[in-house]
């Protein structure tokens, strides 16, 4: 039995090694929609997913919704205004990160069009924001192209 145990053991670890990680960038905004396939953990039996959407529209927005408040709101003094404004960049950091990592990474690129999956910060699916389905076209690229990624 312990003979199984530790066959079943070495299967697994060499399944877990044998698998690669892909980093996926999805850059898109917020006016278009988002598929419910956006963000797999797993693309195939051999690569992982390791996913990032970013809004890229989302700073312009939030600046748009932090006007609007600080004009509509009267704050008391100073000190109000300036503890909502980092209290709102607190709330907002991870997804302003986001943004402002696909805004380079779109600029470095030279993506012009949205939405767009970015494999490995390198690779580029146009016209979708399907994970899943870019990846298939992206490994059918590659297999037309023998590429090698």
């Amino acid at each position: 039995m312990s003979r199984t145990i530790l066959i079943l053991a070495l299967v697994t670890l060499v399944n877990t090694v044998s698998a690669i990680t892909m980093q996926v960038n999805v850059l898109t905004l917020s006016t278009l929609p988002l598929s419910v396939n956006a963000t797999p953990t797993v693309l195939d039996k051999n690569t992982r997913a390791n996913v990032q959407v970013s809004m890229l529209d989302f700073p312009t927005r939030l600046l748009a919704t932090v006007n609007q408040k600080m004009k509509a709101t009267h704050f008391s003094d100073q000190d109000a205004s300036q503890h909502y404004l980092k209290n709102t960049l607190i709330k907002y950091k991870v997804a302003l990160q986001h943004a402002y990592m696909g805004i380079g990474l779109a600029t470095g690129l030279q993506i012009h069009q949205l939405p767009a999956v970015v494999f490995n910060q390198h690779y580029v699916v146009y016209g979708t924001t399907d994970v899943s389905a870019a990846y298939e076209a992206y490994k059918a690229w590659q297999q037309h192209h023998g590429v090698v990624a």
